[in-house]
């Protein structure tokens, strides 16, 4: 039997069957059909399934599939569902003697239900056991009296914990996620103003900006509040200026769904409110502009609270979850979508029922950020593939069926074919769970920079005098020696009168280009041409002084980084991939490659001057930028924070790796220049 009729094929008018549950209850067969369920082994039809709305569970009859072709084979553990030789499906038992079976109907067979967008449970075969603080949590920690009042008042639907059981819960548990994120919590003054009709009076407030920028690059939040209904919208912004234009489309939606007008508008007196932009879309509209007193935010009390409403659930959730507080932005906006299906103080209904005059259904509510599992659609796997991926529950999707899941890959998916697992401990341990991994590098053998020669000139070079030479300082002689042995060892033959070897030294030599007196460099039979600069793809490579090396070069390579960088965000912002990790993961793959572009080349300034100024610089902007940090933090915490060393070390690694590809295949060894060492 199901509680889900749209999981139906083959639906058919039921015999007149009534059920008996465990705990007295009695239900009666709407309809019955066929189910096609997948597990993670095979597919299998089960036929004849009863459509029973009053269940709250999805159960499979041993004897009735028994009679249909299936076996089962029993251990004290587990079960195993057999056809023939074949072996369909695993199934575990827990600790109340249940044997749970994880399944999903395919989207190829399953029917369209003609219901609202979340009338159905996107969940077939698997749901956890309701409990109070399963319900606490799936309610963005609303209280056990507000949960309480939900069942007792017949607000809402879906919900079948009783009213017992949240009073119990209210009185004997502690969630450490509210003590941690509601402590504290002040007063504000009523604003005094009653309406008797939705959107009379709305208030509207933006908080902001947040620490943290959000995954989707938005640092400050919208909300707007029904005075009437006290039915709240909450809309992430990037900037304050777009305020202005949010709320113009926002009251023209509203207008539309409702048929009501908005008769007045309350805000504070900020400039994102007093502009002539929207003080002429009042005008035109019949608008009342209502603004607060300076430095009196209580007289917008209603938009206040609300805000600190939202914060207060956003704290909890983002605990709970073990995701990271970029994700602000999808808490606040699911706290939102959760209040208005939850009762508040002086209305008799949610304020969902007031607005919009219908019971809102809550059974498909899932607890923020729990393990999810989407399934994959047909066209966009092939046989061999996994039918779902794991991920993250982040939100309901608005004008749409389903459920926002942040996947394991990074990104992120609108799918009504989920199963959820929310009382797996993995989701609330830590936000590493779900995001891409941090590659595991070994500590460097040849070179330890750390950030203090980020930030300062360093007597680097002058440490390396009782070192053993760094192959690229050596003589030129001595590194045409190592380049005329890698071609011999690799047995490669090079056209020396089309291969540009140039002997680069500040200034040129003598200054015109040309060999200076009792100077010879001889590489295949000729003579090498002296010169202070070069042309390698498109990228001018010069050295103007001893004191700053290749200068332009680093110019160049920073402003290319810089172009690559921002062009990177924007389009990680458009396909959602925006955590912290994502984004430095995509810096290393698009950008660093432009701001270390020829470092084998000029690399070797890292050890006369290691600050590497403008490139160098990119990637501090942008370590700052992507955690939220001011100015004022120095270089070392926030790549600290990050987990990642300066690009000088990248570069001096690239050098390493070329010179010993030179040295190891050198014929001779008393030529080979030996290891590249660097001191702290």
């Amino acid at each position: 039997m199901t509680p889900d009729g749209s999981a139906l094929m083959n639906k058919r008018p039921a015999p007149d069957i009534t059920i008996t549950f465990g705990n007295g209850g009695t239900g009666k067969a709407a309809a019955v059909g066929d189910v096609l369920l997948h597990a993670p082994e095979a597919s299998f039809l089960l036929r004849d399934v009863l459509h029973i709305p009053e269940a709250t569970e999805n159960l499979i009859s041993v004897r009735h599939a028994t009679n249909n072709g299936l076996d089962f084979k029993f251990t004290s553990t587990a079960c195993e569902i057999w056809r023939n030789a074949a072996k369909l499906a695993s199934t575990s038992c827990n600790g109340d003697s249940i044997y749970y079976l994880d399944g999903w109907i395919t989207p190829e067979q399953q029917q369209q239900s003609a219901h609202s967008a979340m009338k159905t449970p996107p969940l077939l075969a698997h749901t956890a056991k309701e409990t109070p603080l399963l319900w606490h949590k799936r309610y963005a920690h609303l209280g056990f009296g507000g949960l309480s009042k939900l069942k007792s008042s017949n607000m809402v639907t879906g919900i079948h914990t009783t009213t017992t059981e949240f009073q119990a819960a209210g009185e004997g548990s502690l969630c450490e996620a509210c003590v941690l994120g509601k402590q504290h919590r002040l007063p504000f003054t009523a604003s005094g103003t009653s309406s008797n009709r939705p959107l009379q009076l709305l208030h509207t407030d933006v908080c902001g900006p947040l620490p943290i920028t959000s995954s989707g690059g938005n640092n400050y939040f919208l909300t707007l509040l029904d005075d009437y209904s006290r039915l709240s919208i909450v809309i992430p912004l990037a900037r304050k200026s777009d305020v202005a234009q949010t709320v113009i489309d926002t009251i023209t939606l509203l207008e539309n769904q409702t048929g009501n007008r908005v008769k007045s508008v309350r805000s504070d007196n900020g400039t994102e409110y007093l502009n002539h932009k929207l003080e002429r879309f009042y005008r035109d509209k019949g608008i009342h502009m209502q603004t607060t007193n300076r430095y009196t935010p209580e007289q917008n009390g209603a938009a206040e609270r609300l805000n600190r409403t939202l914060i207060e659930k956003v704290r909890p959730m983002l605990a709970e979850s073990g995701l990271p507080k970029s994700m602000w932005a999808e808490a606040v906006v699911t706290a939102s979508y959760i209040r208005n299906r939850s009762p508040v103080k002086g209305r008799e209904l949610t304020p969902w029922e007031l607005f919009y005059g219908s019971k809102p259904d809550v059974s498909h509510l899932r607890t923020f950020g729990a393990r999810a599992y989407a399934l994959t659609p047909k066209q966009l796997r092939n046989k061999l593939e996994s039918v779902s991926q794991p991920g993250r529950f982040i939100g309901y999707p608005s004008g749409t069926k389903g459920y926002k899941i942040l996947l394991d890959s990074g990104d992120t998916v609108i799918s009504r074919d989920v199963i959820f697992s929310e009382t797996d401990s993995s989701s609330s341990s830590s936000s590493s769970s779900i995001l891409p991994q941090p590659i595991s590098r070994p500590p460097l053998e040849v070179v330890s920079i750390n950030d203090d020669a980020v930030d300062s000139d360093s007597a680097g070079a002058a440490q390396l005098e009782e070192q053993e030479q760094p192959p690229l300082l050596a003589p030129p002689a001595a590194q045409l020696h190592a380049l005329q042995d890698y071609c011999n060892a690799k047995k490669l033959t090079v056209n020396a009168k089309k291969t540009q070897v140039m002997i680069m030294r500040p200034g040129g030599g003598s200054g015109n280009g040309k060999l200076a007196a009792g100077e010879s460099f001889e590489y295949a039979g000729l003579l090498l041409e002296v010169a202070s600069s070069t042309k390698y793809l498109g990228l001018t490579f010069s050295q103007l002084s001893k004191q700053h090396g290749f200068a332009s070069c680093a110019d160049v390579l920073a402003k290319a980084g810089r172009q690559a960088m921002f062009a990177m965000r924007r389009r990680a912002w458009e396909l959602g991939a925006c955590l912290v990790e994502q984004q430095c993961m995509l810096f290393d793959v698009f950008v660093k490659p432009v701001l270390s572009y020829g470092c084998e080349l000029w690399g070797v300034d890292v050890l006369l001057r290691p600050d590497c100024s403008s490139v160098e610089r990119v990637h501090r902007w942008f370590c700052r930028r992507v955690q939220g940090l001011p100015k004022q933090v120095t270089a070392a915490i926030s790549l600290a924070e990050l987990g990642r060393q300066p690009l000088q070390s990248f570069w001096i690694q690239q050098l390493v790796r070329f010179w010993n590809r030179l040295q190891n295949s050198a014929a001779d060894e008393d030529r080979v220049l030996g290891h590249f060492r660097m001191a702290h």
